[in-house]
């Protein structure tokens, strides 16, 4: 009778394992949306000399400023919790403000006025992380509303230049960069002057921040005058 009663209770006690088992692992699919994991262990260096000295030259004209280099090689989980959650649970990174603007419409969250610039940085250090400047323009393109002609870079890019993305030179790719995040008061089409103003200043700028040790800035010398 003993023994019957162990086995019975051993047998409660490895079903009640699985069970917590398999409960555990629902819940962290849960918390991961459907999220691939992979996306936050990314060690991708940009390797093109193009696309790396638009991206250094963008992000650090608003964003980030000297340190977009070290930003670059930050991996998402050293970003202090404060900077990538102002008011979601404290789960899994998929639950971040970093990883839904890239996901969901930015503009339909509500970011309070004093997060507002600790948010750009975050989320310039998230996009220079895991996107390239085509993945990011093309982002920035689709969820600009205002004075937005084209939806994606490669509707922009035959709409403004009669070109694929693959055939823009350095400042047409600028150009259109800059376009992304101002559509209305950057348009090429309206205000030409202006839209290669901002790009000369953006070179400017990336000049003196940077020093020529840097090879994949090397190519900006080479480049003919911008006029």
């Amino acid at each position: 009778m003993f023994i019957r009663l162990l086995k019975k209770l051993f047998m409660v006690l490895i079903a009640l394992s699985m069970l917590i088992v398999s409960l555990s692992m629902w819940r962290y699919q849960g918390d991961t949306h459907g999220l691939k994991i992979e996306a936050y262990q990314s060690s991708v260096r940009y390797q093109d000399d193009l696309y790396n000295i638009a991206w250094a030259m963008s992000i650090g004209t608003n964003v980030i400023d000297t340190n977009i280099v070290k930003m670059r090689e930050i991996n998402l989980y050293d970003i202090p919790f404060r900077m990538i959650n102002f008011h979601t649970y404290k789960r899994h990174p998929s639950e971040s403000i970093i990883y839904r603007l890239v996901q969901f419409d930015e503009r339909k969250k509500s970011i309070p006025a004093n997060k507002t610039k600790t948010y750009r940085v975050s989320k310039g250090i998230w996009l220079s992380k895991h996107l390239n400047i085509k993945d990011a323009i093309n982002h920035n393109l689709i969820n600009s509303y205002y004075g937005n002609e084209y939806r994606g870079i490669d509707s922009a890019s035959l709409g403004y230049f009669g070109k694929t993305v693959y055939q823009l030179n350095i400042y047409e790719l600028l150009m259109l960069e800059s376009i992304s995040y101002a559509p209305t008061h950057l348009n090429p089409k309206k205000y030409p002057k202006r839209l290669l103003k901002r790009v000369n200043s953006s070179i400017e700028q990336l000049k003196k921040i940077f020093p020529k040790k840097y090879t994949t800035l090397q190519t900006i010398e080479r480049l003919p005058p911008f006029l």
